[in-house]
């Protein structure tokens, strides 16, 4: 008998620790690849005014800095990428089932169910996302200085934390805990609810069940355009924001969200707040291209499904 809408399917062989090692290897290796592509962004962000455009960026460093200079802080995404992926994998597949088996029995009989149920990937990917974030985000500010360079010339990530917390401070290493959960939540939420939307229409007008490679190309294109329209302006304040040093009294007033977003609208105008957006785009396409067939899978074989 087929499954309805909404109802639980479990895979036979529940395995959500390899799951979650398979799926952070996979982000991992994903990571490594789009990693110039991260760079060129931060340096969009942060350097408008020589950094107009993916082309534009990628020729003058490039020129400027050579080859290397592409993957400057590469050293913190084994440690950024896979750990906090990980937790987030296992965290979400555990939260999904414990949600999911909640529903099912305290609103068998409910007419909120079907909301329910749309509502469980969401709070279990919210709650997921903070607890990787406590791992995340430590190394997440190095590897953003360290793609920018500038004032900041560390060597390695030790020098990084050493650097940070002797003249910042150890909460300096979660400053932007706040800033990064409101992006990585409604980043989540938006880009499932592009897709599955996109991917309802696609399906319709091919009159088709299954989407061919080609058509699941297009959604994934036509999810990361229209997600990071409304993302975009979030990511360039939060690399702003991690770059402003809080050494002294001007760097905390500096370090305020609402100064940065000030100075940003008065001296580069409310264009500036989709600077990088082209590259963005392309990274979260290349993302999901390579991300979204290969945790298909693994979840089939091995997670927590809701249909």
């Amino acid at each position: 008998m087929q499954k309805s809408e909404g109802e639980l399917k479990e895979t036979k062989k529940q395995n959500f620790l390899f799951l979650a090692l398979a799926c952070a290897t996979n982000c991992f290796v994903v990571d490594s690849i789009l990693y110039p592509l991260d760079t060129l962004k931060c340096r969009i962000h942060y350097e408008m005014k020589e950094f107009t455009s993916l082309y534009n960026g990628f020729i003058t460093l490039y020129q400027k800095e050579g080859l290397k200079r592409f993957f400057n802080g590469y050293s913190t995404v084994a440690a950024s990428s896979f750990t906090s992926n990980f937790v987030w994998f296992y965290c979400y597949e555990n939260l999904n089932k414990i949600f999911a088996t909640f529903v099912k029995s305290e609103f068998k009989d409910s007419k909120y169910k079907d909301i329910t149920y749309r509502m469980i990937p969401f709070v279990s990917g919210a709650l997921g996302e903070i607890a990787s974030l406590i791992f995340y985000i430590p190394f997440n500010i190095i590897k953003v200085r360290m793609q920018v360079g500038g004032e900041y010339s560390y060597s390695s990530i030790f020098h990084g934390f050493k650097d940070i917390y002797t003249n910042e401070g150890l909460f300096r290493f979660y400053k932007a805990s706040h800033l990064f959960i409101m992006n990585n939540i409604l980043q989540t939420g938006l880009q499932f609810t592009f897709y599955e939307n996109l991917r309802k229409a696609a399906k319709e007008y091919r009159g088709a069940d299954r989407l061919a490679v080609t058509d699941s190309l297009i959604v994934c294109a036509g999810t990361s355009a229209l997600l990071n329209f409304f993302i975009n302006p979030i990511d360039l304040i939060i690399t702003r924001y991690q770059m402003a040093n809080t050494n002294g009294n001007s760097g905390a007033d500096n370090v305020k969200v609402r100064t940065i977003l000030w100075n940003l609208l008065k001296n580069e105008g409310p264009i500036a707040l989709f600077k990088g957006c082209s590259t963005r785009t392309a990274m979260t396409f290349f993302n999901m291209s390579l991300y979204i067939p290969i945790y298909d899978y693994i979840r089939y074989k091995y997670g927590f499904e809701l249909n």
